[in-house]
């Protein structure tokens, strides 16, 4: 990937995927949780979001994952842009490029992480409070794994949302040690969510173990 001598056809490449992503209409990049909250809230199917093109700019989100799992040059600056997008797919992967990143990339942001752990997204919220339970200075830790604890309680997100939190507690290792107990408290099924019903019991078993 690296090599110069392969540089045009990695472009090809890369052109035939977005090409690709968007004649396909592929849903991948936006996070799951907010899809399905969202289809819940206009009751439609979440596959009915590409009617909303201004909530779900597909190519606008296909470039803004690109940069923030690549080594763009300006990815600071992408970073500060992105965080205070009105699409929340944006913001959500300016904050996962923050996570890839770690503690030096969250130091330049730290006062707009801050603003998302109350995020409309739950995507987004759930990340912004990952990175400051892990690097922020610890009254902030305390309230960001609160929040953690809140969504990953299906009744306050939903099944998927659950689950991406608890996936944030778990990489957090040690630095979740706070709310470990009250993990046992949380539902382990959302009848609503049938297919995955499942999920949040591993989840919480993988946890406790």
């Amino acid at each position: 990937v690296n090599d110069p001598k392969h540089a045009t056809t990695l472009a090809k490449f890369r052109q035939e995927l977005q090409r690709s992503h968007l004649e396909y209409a592929d849903l991948g990049l936006i996070p799951e949780v907010d899809l399905l909250a969202f289809a819940k809230r206009k009751k439609i199917s979440p596959r009915a979001a590409l009617d909303y093109p201004e909530l779900f700019p597909l190519n606008k989100i296909f470039d803004a994952a690109e940069a923030m799992t690549g080594s763009s040059a300006n990815k600071e600056q992408l970073v500060t842009k992105m965080l205070s997008d009105d699409v929340a797919a944006i913001r959500y992967w300016a904050l996962i490029g923050i996570l890839i990143d770690g503690e030096s990339s969250f130091n330049k942001h730290e006062a707009n992480v801050a603003k998302l752990v109350n995020d409309s997204s739950f995507a987004a919220s759930i990340i912004a409070a990952e990175l400051t339970a892990a690097f922020a200075d610890q009254d902030q830790q305390q309230e960001a794994l609160k929040k953690l604890l809140h969504l990953a309680d299906y009744r306050n997100s939903n099944a998927l949302g659950a689950i991406t939190a608890l996936n944030s507690i778990e990489r957090l290792g040690d630095k979740a040690a706070a709310v470990r107990d009250q993990l046992k408290l949380l539902p382990k099924v959302d009848p609503g969510f049938p297919r995955g019903k499942s999920y949040i019991a591993r989840m919480l078993q993988v946890l406790a173990e």
